[in-house]
């Protein structure tokens, strides 16, 4: 074995605790955190939304809330599955 594998006590090389691995998986925590925090703003933009007396303002407000909702749901699938590839 290189110097850069670390196994753990069942010898499976697959669970390495290689340190930039580490450090990237807990970057991307942060990273699905914030997107999650937008998602929370985001929601309270759309829910504010319906306030507007407008109907057609309201519309578009919400309309482009859930594009932002869809886009970051996509973004936390896709940090999901750069975690799972590190793991």
């Amino acid at each position: 074995m290189n110097s850069q594998t670390n196994t753990t006590g069942s010898g499976d090389p697959t669970t390495t605790e290689n340190p930039i691995v580490k450090k990237i998986s807990f970057r991307l925590m942060d990273i699905q955190d914030m997107a999650c925090s937008a998602r929370l703003l985001n929601e309270a933009i759309f829910m504010a939304a319906s306030g507007i007396g407008d109907r057609d303002h309201m519309g578009a407000i919400q309309s482009v809330s859930e594009e932002i909702n869809n886009k970051l749901l996509i973004v936390r699938e896709w940090i999901g599955e750069i975690r799972e590839e590190l793991a």
